[in-house]
């Protein structure tokens, strides 16, 4: 379902798609992507990649961390508050290997 997110590995993909939009019967949303990860499938990257930060602190060291070790730099400035969405897939190429695509809801929507 989300064999698409393998073209995030391929240089200048996320120029050309740095957000997307998630529809319900409700609402549109709209998202903009602020990290790709490629990355071993491993507990310790699972607990630090999808975990889930309850508070400013903990949210502000999983928003570091994902940036850190993103494939690209992007200008996008993620806070508290923000709403996240990780999409993440296997990779065809690897099987022990993960890509995360990070991004969060676009303020206009809310």
């Amino acid at each position: 379902m989300f064999a698409v997110l393998q073209n995030y590995l391929k240089e200048g993909f996320l120029e050309q798609h740095p957000a997307f939009e998630c529809d319900s019967l409700l609402q549109k949303r709209h998202f903009q992507i602020f990290a790709v990860l490629h990355f071993k499938d491993s507990p310790e990257n699972a607990s630090s990649y999808y975990a889930f930060p309850l508070d400013e602190t903990s949210f502000s060291r999983c928003v570091e961390r994902i940036q850190a070790d993103a494939l690209y730099e992007t200008p996008s400035i993620v806070t508290w508050g923000d709403q996240l969405l990780l999409l993440s897939t296997c990779d065809q190429n690897d099987a022990e290997s993960r890509i995360l695509i990070a991004c969060y809801r676009e303020k206009q929507d809310l």
